[in-house]
């Protein structure tokens, strides 16, 4: 770390799927996240996933955006994961933070872990 606060000014909130990809409880999930008031919701548009993450990161440019979350629509995210994120930012001055999620088709017994 270089000891340089970062301030999230405008934060852009994208996520690069579309219905019929999207189940109902993802956008209940997105309804209920926290988030901060100087943030705006973007939706990736395009013909194959690059393409959609491209265009929510030129939207996010367009908005003024100094950050931009992109969120997958594949899971159901914390209430809370929003504010915890950007005080990762600037709090502990981390320049990007990345996650995926291991998709697991069917279920996972107890024995397996």
């Amino acid at each position: 770390m270089d000891g340089l606060h970062r301030e999230v000014r405008k934060l852009c909130i994208g996520w690069p799927w579309e219905p019929p990809s999207m189940w109902s409880i993802v956008l209940e999930n997105y309804l209920s996240l926290q988030r901060p008031e100087n943030s705006f919701w973007v939706r990736g548009t395009g013909w194959c996933p690059a393409r959609r993450h491209i265009d929510i990161c030129e939207k996010a440019i367009i908005g003024g955006a100094s950050h931009i979350l992109i969120i997958g629509a594949d899971q159901i995210h914390p209430v809370d994961m929003i504010p915890r994120l950007i005080d990762r930012v600037e709090q502990d001055g981390c320049d990007v933070i990345s996650s995926t999620l291991s998709m697991s088709r069917g279920i996972i017994s107890t024995g397996w872990i």
